[in-house]
């Protein structure tokens, strides 16, 4: 409602006695935060209940838009929580809309299930439940944009591959219907790995050792400087007692990203999955992969994620670092195996992605970036030898960082 007085308070909102006139702009509420998500039903149900709202809604054709936060929630609860946070949000969203007579468009940062790293955002499409496609949104951004509309016929190829997906669902949705116990039980599935893998990943990311190791092995300090001119931005608050929660989330992923390990998408995961096969058995999992496409794009995003992990070019950045922080480092190692051990079990497969495109592709890619990554490491090094200097003490230095971490980013294409 605040942000419907600035609107009118600027000319975007034009309202007559009792009347909405004119509404210019849309209004898309991003949850940040468990509690607002958990209450978001309740917290549209207020807003329906305002009639200046309702009126507003009508004339954006009874059209609700929210975006969906995976990458801050991914940050604070890690992979699997994160998705099923967001699915069942959605779900539950969807039911509001239909008592209210009100669609939900949902808005999808790159980031997410959708066209996460180079996993085709066609296929991830095709896994989200079939209510969840009719009316949503897509962002994409960094290097998300030249790899797909660099030129026209990219931009075309991208298009045609939504739209039809897009299609195919809707068609899929009306003649193949899974049984509702099937859809119950694995919800249960997912609702039990999502809770543990949570566990085990928020002990890690509250530890004040882990904290330290972040600080001190992480390249956060070269990302917040490019970012906000300030390489304390993240550091200087995490010394000072702030916990993870409180970090950029930018600063954080891109941190992972260059360290060539995705700490937010595995850890924990390797974990749940082994503490669910001891109490049920493989076979439910591997049901769920063959048989439910939302789980199997999850499992799939995470192969390619873990594909592109190195965690040699890890350990040289631990290296780099004042201390090597040895301990933190073998229990990521081993979440890591754990994780990677327990999803071949589940694709029955003996690599990664095996006998795929992708796996091809990557492999391919890692020739050139894993090179990059071991000079970033050199780089980074002597920037803060030289005690971090500005742009106008070494320009050629902070140009040559820059152009590497770009480099990196695009390759890897996990951070958009």
């Amino acid at each position: 409602m605040a942000a419907l007085l600035v609107c009118k308070e600027v000319g975007i909102l034009k309202i007559s006695p009792n009347k909405v006139d004119y509404m210019g702009v849309d209004l898309i509420p991003s949850f940040g935060c468990r509690s607002c998500i958990t209450n978001s039903e309740e917290i549209f149900e207020d807003l329906f209940s305002i009639p200046i709202y309702r009126q507003i809604i009508h004339k954006k054709k009874r059209v609700q838009a929210v975006m969906l936060n995976y990458s801050d929630f991914s940050k604070a609860y890690g992979y699997l929580e994160a998705n099923y946070i967001l699915l069942i949000t959605q779900q539950r969203l969807s039911r509001l809309g239909q008592i209210h007579r009100i669609k939900f468009k949902f808005f999808h940062g790159r980031g997410g299930i959708l066209g996460r790293g180079s996993y085709p955002a066609s296929m991830a499409l095709l896994s989200l439940p079939a209510p969840l496609t009719e009316h949503l949104q897509i962002l994409e951004v960094g290097e998300a944009v030249p790899s797909k509309y660099s030129n026209l016929y990219l931009a075309m190829d991208n298009f045609e591959n939504i739209i039809y997906s897009s299609l195919m669902k809707k068609m899929n949705s009306k003649l193949h219907k899974k049984t509702e116990e099937f859809d119950v039980s694995a919800m249960d599935a997912l609702a039990f790995l999502a809770d543990h893998s949570t566990q085990s990943y928020q002990q890690l990311v509250q530890r004040q050792d882990f904290i330290q190791f972040f600080i001190e092995c992480s390249p956060v300090d070269m990302i917040d400087f490019f970012l906000e001119r300030n390489p304390y931005a993240t550091i200087d608050p995490l010394k000072e007692g702030r916990k993870i929660q409180d970090v950029n989330t930018t600063s954080w992923v891109f941190s992972w990203n260059l360290m060539r390990i995705n700490l937010s998408t595995y850890f924990g995961v390797g974990t749940a999955l082994k503490q669910y096969v001891e109490l049920h058995g493989i076979q439910p999992l591997q049901r769920l992969y063959r048989e439910w496409d939302f789980f199997k794009s999850l499992i799939d995003n995470l192969q390619m994620v873990m594909l592109k992990t190195d965690i040699r070019i890890t350990s040289k950045f631990a290296v780099s670092a004042s201390h090597s922080h040895k301990a933190i480092l073998r229990e990521l190692v081993k979440e890591f195996e754990l994780t990677q051990s327990m999803v071949l079990k589940i694709v029955e497969n003996n690599e990664l992605l095996e006998n795929t495109a992708i796996r091809r592709t990557v492999l391919q890619r890692r020739k050139y970036l894993d090179p990059l990554c071991l000079h970033l490491i050199q780089l980074l090094y002597k920037w803060r030898k030289t005690n971090r200097p500005k742009e106008h003490e070494n320009h050629l230095l902070l140009k040559d960082l820059e152009e590497s971490i770009n480099a990196i980013s695009t390759g890897l294409r996990n951070t958009g």
